[in-house]
């Protein structure tokens, strides 16, 4: 199976409705404007900015513009930026910076705006966006309140191959490229899991609380350390899967499987460094399609993911 036929990202829908606004054929056909922004909404970077992690994702916001989708800019308004920060809450785990690149893009409407000096028009109202970071996995999961922060509720359309990890939520779907054989999750273990909810509620009776409270985390915690306890190894090394926070049999209907960031993913790094590279790109909605979202998947889906991939240090 190839990379494009996994992501089967470029489906159409013959004979299928539109979904979006229509555009008169003077609107359609005028040149749109290209807005580009850096941090803080800056239409150009400062010297200190210009890191590599800034120039990576600079040449991929580049390598999409360039596409046969976008360049010509016939009906639409694009606008972009490149963002370079911290990775905060937003890496999941200690690591790099991480940098967040969009593509916004809105039809034209020329009885509702005027052109700039070249004659190209800005975009109107609202549009879709295609997004990429770089040391960062977003849409993989959300973090866990007891089971600590690198477990996750895992897609249940998560797949890998060759360095290739797709898989979608809430309409969204996502590509994240990494090396292959060194994806930056893994399937948390049953095992894993008991000890993830025991050290939160560790922490819990270390942060102290009411009487009533402490008494009930120090039976919760009996408990799951006396469960864990009665596991044979086969049990402890099987897939974690959890129903109402708690762990649960994963033959169980309301449970569901569990994934876990690598904690040692970016460990030694540098800040500057490209580990993962994560795309989204909304999918056309059910029994239709988006008109506004053609140019950005046909963007993507010309996108060279090899070329891409080769970033990564």
């Amino acid at each position: 199976m190839n990379i494009r036929t996994m992501l089967a990202i470029a489906a159409t829908f013959a004979g299928a409705p539109l979904w979006a606004q229509s555009q008169d054929a003077a609107s359609a056909a005028a040149k749109g404007r290209l807005d580009i922004g850096y941090n803080n909404s800056k239409t150009t970077p400062s010297p200190s900015e210009k890191t590599p992690l800034h120039l990576k994702a600079v040449k991929i916001r580049d390598m999409l513009l360039g596409s046969e989708a976008l360049r010509d800019r016939r009906g639409f308004a694009l606008g972009a930026s490149v963002q370079v920060g911290p990775p905060g809450p937003l890496g999941r785990v200690p690591g790099p910076d991480v940098a967040t690149g969009s593509i916004l893009l809105r039809f034209i409407n020329i009885g509702r705006s005027k052109p700039n000096a070249q004659g190209e028009y800005p975009g109107d109202g609202e549009g879709p966006t295609l997004t990429y970071w770089i040391n960062d996995f977003k849409g993989l999961g959300s973090p866990r309140a007891d089971g600590g922060r690198n477990a996750f509720t895992a897609p249940a359309d998560l797949r890998t191959e060759g360095g290739v990890t797709t898989y979608s939520r809430n309409g969204t779907g996502y590509v994240m490229l990494h090396k292959p054989g060194h994806a930056p999750f893994r399937p948390l273990t049953t095992e894993r899991f008991y000890q993830l909810v025991i050290a939160e509620d560790q922490a819990n009776l270390a942060g102290g609380g009411d009487a009533i409270y402490m008494e009930a985390t120090r039976k919760t915690l009996e408990k799951t350390k006396a469960e864990l306890a009665a596991l044979t190894p086969k049990q402890r090394a099987a897939q974690a899967c959890e129903a109402s926070s708690r762990p649960a049999p994963c033959n169980d209907r309301n449970a569901r499987p569990l994934t876990e960031l690598d904690p040692a993913f970016f460990t030694g790094k540098p800040k500057t460094s490209a580990q993962v590279i994560t795309f989204s790109v909304k999918e056309h909605p059910r029994g239709g399609i988006n008109k506004q979202l053609v140019p950005l998947r046909a963007a993507f889906e010309e996108l060279d993911l090899s070329a891409v991939q080769a970033m990564l240090d």
